[in-house]
C-alpha cells in the first residue's frame, strides 16, 4: 500500500525532504539553470492557485500543447495538483488533428505558445468546450471567439504568486479532496494515427509506477544523480522521466534542443537518460563522426584495440565468467586512452541509458557499453503508465527487454502473446470500451514475445504483423526490420510479402545520404526523388541489404527491395511518436511504386 494518496501529497513530501537542494532546471545559453526546492514549490503552487481562482474545478480537463520545457513540467504539476486532469498533446499534430483531439477530450482550457494557430483556424475550435487559452508569449488577437478567455501565462503566474501569500489553504483543501483513484491525466497512446486512444491514468497509477522504478533502481540511481529529459513530455515515458525526482530526489533537467544533443549533454552532464532507439542511434552517429572519422592509422589502431579489449572483457561478464587480470588491465587502459573521451563528450557523468520503444542495434549497444555505460533496454505501454519491463542494473542481455519491474508480473499466453499484471494499470480509455484488452486481471498487449534460456523476455513483433512465405513459413517482420535498420544508411525498414517473396521497403535519412555523397565527393541532389534514385544511393542500399541478409536465416532473407520514394517522418504521419513506422499508410502509399522493386542477388 502506497503512503501517498495523490500527487499533491507526493510533491509536498518531495519538496519538504529536499528543502536545501536544487531539483529541476533547464539549459539556457549553454548552462544549466536550476530551481531550488522552495522556488520550485512556489512556482507550481502559483499555477495551481491561479487555475483554481479562474474557476478550474476538480476533474476539469486542461490541455498542454507546448514544446518540451521546464514550463511544460511546472504547468503539468500545477494542473494535476488542483485535482484537474492534464491532457498533453503531441506537437507534431496537424491543426485539424489537434482540434479534433482537443474537442474529443472535452478540454475546457489549453496552454499554447501563442495564438497564431487560433488566428488562422479559430473556426475549427468552435465545436470544442474551450473556455480558456493560456499563451506563453505576450501576443494578442482580435478574432478569438468571445466565449473563450485569453490569459497570458505571466499574468496567470503573477495572480498565483499573490494568492500563495494569502490563500494557500485553498490549494491544501483541494489537494485533500483528491482520491487515489481520481484521474490525473489523459494520455494519447503512441500507436497508429488512425487508431489513437486516450488512456486515463490515476494518481495511484503514476505514484505506483514511480515507486516501482524506485524499488528497481534503488542502488543504481538516487539523490546524487541527474537526468536529462529528451523524450516528448506528451509521451508517457517522457512524462514519468520528468517526475522521477519526486521519489528519487535527483535533479531533472529539461532538454531544449533535441537536434543538438551533444551540446545538451555537455551542459547538463546527466548520469541517466531515457530515449527511443532512433534518438540513441542519432547520438551514436554523432559519436562515430567525432571519434572515428578521418583519423590517422595510429589512432585507428588504438580505437580497434580499445574496442577489441572491451568486447573481450564484456563477453566474459555476459557469460558470467571472471575476466583475467590481463583483461581487466586492458579494459582499464582502453577506458583511459579512448572511452573516457566519449564520456567527457557526453558531459562526463553518464552511467545509465534506458532505451524503450523498439530494438537498439547491436553496434550502438556495444559502443555505449564499452564506455562503461549501463545500457538497459526496456518495454513500456501507456496502459501500464510507462516502463513495466527492463533489463535490471545487475544483469543485461542485449536484444531483450529484460525482466518485469517491481509489482509487475509478465507471462506468455499459449500463442506467445505478452500478458501483464501491474499495480500501475490505466483506468480505461476515455470514451472507448477496453473490455477486449483484459482477460481477468491480465492485460493482453497484442505483442508477441519469447523467453530466453536466462529467463529474460524478448520482444518479437506485434501479434497482427506476421505473414507466411511461399514455403508456408511464418515470418515476423520486426526481426528483419531491426536487422536492416542496423545498417548505416537505412533509417527505417518495413518488411512485407510481395509476389510470394520477402520485400524490404527501405527508408533513408536525407542528412545521412548527403554524408554518403560527401564520402564519394559528389554533389547530393537537392530533391528527395533524385537522391533516392541516384546510383550512389541505390548501390549503397544494395550493399546494406546484402549485409543484413548475412545475419538472417535462410528463409528470412530479403529477396526484393525498394527505397521508399517519399520521406518517412512524424510530420507526414508515417511514424509514431516513438519514431516507429506506421505500416498501413506506408503500404497504401507505396502501391504505385511497386513496379520499381529490385531483386537482391543471394
Amino acid at each position: 500500500m502506497n503512503k501517498f494518496n495523490n500527487l499533491f501529497e507526493l510533491f509536498n513530501s518531495c519538496v519538504a525532504n529536499t528543502e536545501s537542494r536544487n531539483l529541476v532546471g533547464s539549459i539556457e545559453q549553454g548552462n544549466v539553470s536550476l530551481l531550488s526546492s522552495s522556488h520550485y514549490k512556489s512556482k507550481v503552487e502559483s499555477i495551481s492557485l491561479a487555475l483554481i481562482n479562474i474557476g478550474i474545478k476538480k476533474n476539469t480537463k486542461f490541455g498542454i500543447y507546448l514544446p518540451n520545457s521546464i514550463q511544460w513540467h511546472l504547468i503539468d504539476l500545477g494542473i494535476m495538483m488542483t485535482g484537474a486532469i492534464c491532457v498533453p498533446f503531441y506537437r507534431d499534430l496537424s491543426i485539424s488533428e489537434f482540434c479534433q483531439q482537443l474537442t474529443y477530450t472535452d478540454c475546457e482550457g489549453v496552454f499554447v505558445e501563442n495564438l497564431d494557430l487560433f488566428a488562422e483556424h479559430y473556426d475549427l475550435f468552435q465545436q470544442s468546450k474551450l473556455k480558456f487559452i493560456v499563451t506563453l508569449d505576450e501576443g494578442n488577437i482580435k478574432n478569438i471567439p468571445l466565449q473563450i478567455q485569453h490569459i497570458k501565462y505571466n499574468d496567470l503566474v503573477l495572480l498565483g504568486q499573490a494568492l500563495v501569500k494569502t490563500d494557500l489553504q485553498t490549494l491544501k483543501n483541494r489537494g485533500n479532496q483528491i482520491a487515489p483513484e481520481d484521474i490525473a491525466t489523459i494520455v494519447a497512446t503512441s500507436g497508429a494515427r488512425d487508431d489513437v486512444k486516450f488512456a486515463m491514468l490515476s494518481h495511484r497509477a503514476i505514484i505506483n509506477v514511480l515507486t516501482n522504478l524506485e524499488n528497481t533502481f534503488m542502488t543504481s540511481f538516487g539523490s546524487n544523480d541527474r537526468t536529462l529529459v529528451i523524450l516528448p513530455l506528451s509521451h508517457i515515458t517522457g512524462r514519468v522521466n520528468s517526475l522521477m525526482h519526486l521519489v528519487f530526489y535527483n535533479q531533472t533537467v529539461f532538454c531544449s534542443n533535441l537536434y543538438n544533443l551533444p551540446a545538451q549533454f555537455k551542459a547538463a552532464s546527466p548520469t541517466l537518460i531515457i530515449g527511443f532507439p532512433k534518438i540513441i542511434k542519432m547520438l551514436y552517429y554523432t559519436l562515430r563522426k567525432v571519434f572515428f572519422k578521418n583519423k590517422s592509422i595510429f589512432t585507428k589502431n588504438i580505437l580497434t584495440w580499445s574496442n577489441f579489449s572491451s568486447d573481450k572483457y564484456f563477453s566474459k561478464i555476459d557469460n558470467e565468467l571472471a575476466p583475467t587480470s590481463l583483461e581487466i588491465i586492458q579494459q582499464n587502459v582502453a577506458q583511459k586512452i579512448f572511452f573516457k573521451k566519449i564520456i567527457e563528450f557526453l558531459g562526463g557523468n553518464l552511467k545509465i541509458i534506458i532505451s524503450v520503444g523498439g530494438n537498439l542495434s547491436s553496434e550502438v549497444y556495444k559502443l555505449l557499453r564499452n564506455c562503461n555505460i549501463l545500457v538497459l533496454e526496456g518495454y513500456c505501454l501507456t496502459e501500464t503508465t510507462g516502463l513495466c519491463i527492463i533489463n535490471p542494473p545487475y544483469k543485461q542481455i542485449a536484444g531483450t527487454i529484460g525482466l518485469p519491474i517491481k509489482n509487475n508480473l509478465v507471462t506468455l499466453s499459449p500463442e506467445g502473446e505478452i500478458v501483464i499484471q501491474s499495480n500501475s494499470f490505466y483506468s480505461g480509455y476515455y470514451k472507448h470500451n477496453n473490455d477486449d484488452i483484459f482477460d481477468g486481471p491480465n492485460l493482453k498487449t497484442g505483442d508477441v514475445g519469447e523467453v530466453t534460456p536466462q529467463g529474460f523476455l524478448k520482444f518479437i513483433d506485434r501479434k497482427k504483423n506476421f505473414f507466411y512465405t511461399g514455403e508456408n513459413r511464418k515470418i515476423f517482420p520486426h526481426k528483419l526490420e531491426s536487422v536492416l535498420e542496423e545498417e548505416r544508411y537505412i533509417s527505417h525498414a518495413l518488411v512485407t510479402l510481395y509476389q510470394h517473396q520477402i520485400l524490404g521497403i527501405i527508408g533513408v535519412d536525407p542528412v545521412r545520404i548527403a554524408m554518403l555523397f560527401d564520402r564519394h565527393h559528389e554533389k547530393c541532389p537537392e530533391d528527395f526523388s533524385g537522391m533516392v534514385n541516384h546510383p550512389i544511393t541505390q548501390q549503397e542500399i544494395v550493399r546494406n541489404v546484402g549485409n543484413a541478409n548475412q545475419k538472417l536465416g535462410k528463409n528470412e532473407k530479403i529477396t526484393l527491395f525498394l527505397i521508399c520514394p517519399f520521406e518517412l517522418t512524424l510530420q507526414n504521419k508515417l511514424l509514431t511518436s516513438t519514431y516507429r513506422i506506421i505500416r498501413p499508410p506506408i503500404l497504401e502509399r507505396i502501391g504505385p511504386y511497386l513496379t520499381d522493386v529490385r531483386t537482391i542477388s543471394q
